[in-house]
């Protein structure tokens, strides 16, 4: 297991013992704690306490969502609530310790990228967004926290990301929770970078849960280029750069297509061949849009010597294409 604090990493060293005086303080359950503030402002220590919200997914009892505080030219004094007392988030923390072995244990493969899918893969089977615990603040612990995923097997975005942090770190993979705003919906949204043999990539499990269906797991935020995710994500503060392809999805499956041909043998492969009960492809050519795939689709499927009723899931921001058969 590794502790991956990145927003710890990016701070100055005043910065750092501000940070480390409020962690210090949520471990020690105090009720009011008590930093020094000159030469920082007001705004980099709230961000200064949502950076220990985002590194520290432990920290699931701390109210860290809303909380008042007070201040002076010298002092910050943060007055800090909790969601439980510490006899229950002892018993929380037993029953959380269950739950990670038992993930440990089903984990498969031997690679970085082989156990971030075995455990992205997971997630999607096993894991629910809740649109109506957005927003509660009574939900909070469950919706924002791992309690949420990990305990009761649906959240927010912001559980579910801090929960694939937490469970990343625990399979020895650095991890940073990502804050930003989704550009199809312009709402508040939280993802993941995972670190893979050196290189970073951009992790939405939360959308490839929405794009999922029974039987089917979408991949079509697995690894992605910080120019891929800026397609429909908007990103928060200062991140890595990711430029690398290598562990994409559909560069690891080979499911590229630049043209029609490309198309009619990956998809004849897998359906006539394989028999697969899914195919997905990601367009690489300026010249092919979802529709002209789909639309060859099913033509293909026309000319099958056999019936099959096929979805069609279509991201055409990303220019993937899932097909589904039934």
């Amino acid at each position: 297991m590794i502790q991956d604090r990145y927003y710890y990493s990016s701070l100055n060293e005043t910065e750092r013992r501000i940070y480390r005086g409020f962690y210090n303080g949520f471990l020690n359950w105090e009720k009011e704690i008590v930093v020094p503030r000159k030469g920082v402002d007001l705004k980099r220590i709230t961000d200064i306490i949502q950076f220990i919200n985002l590194d520290n997914p432990n920290l699931f009892y701390v109210k860290l969502f809303f909380y008042n505080y007070s201040y002076d030219d010298d002092t910050f004094t943060l007055l800090t609530d909790y969601f439980f007392d510490q006899n229950l988030t002892k018993k929380i923390e037993e029953k959380l310790l269950k739950i990670i072995a038992e993930i440990k244990g089903k984990i498969t493969g031997k690679t970085e990228y082989e156990r971030e899918i075995s455990l992205h893969d997971m997630f999607i089977r096993n894991i629910l967004y809740d649109e109506k615990m957005a927003g509660n603040e009574e939900l909070m612990v469950k919706n924002n926290t791992i309690v949420g995923p990990l305990l009761y097997k649906n959240a927010v975005c912001e559980g579910i990301a801090k929960a694939t942090k937490f469970l990343l770190n625990q399979l020895d993979i650095l991890c940073i929770v990502v804050e930003g705003v989704s550009k199809k919906t312009g709402e508040d949204h939280a993802w993941n970078i995972v670190k893979i043999d050196g290189k970073p990539y951009h992790l939405d499990v939360t959308w490839n849960i929405g794009l999922s269906d029974q039987g089917f797991i979408a991949h079509d935020y697995l690894n992605l280029t910080t120019a891929d995710i800026e397609l429909d994500h908007e990103i928060h503060h200062t991140l890595p750069i990711c430029r690398s392809n290598e562990y994409n999805f559909f560069t690891r499956q080979n499911l590229y297509v630049s043209s029609l041909s490309e198309f009619d043998k990956l998809f004849k492969k897998e359906i006539l061949q394989k028999h697969k009960k899914s195919v997905s492809c990601r367009i690489d050519s300026p010249l092919l849009t979802v529709d002209d795939i789909v639309q060859r689709a099913e033509d293909l499927i026309e000319r099958f010597p056999f019936s099959v009723e096929c979805m069609e899931e279509k991201n055409e921001t990303q220019k993937i294409c899932n097909f589904l058969f039934k």
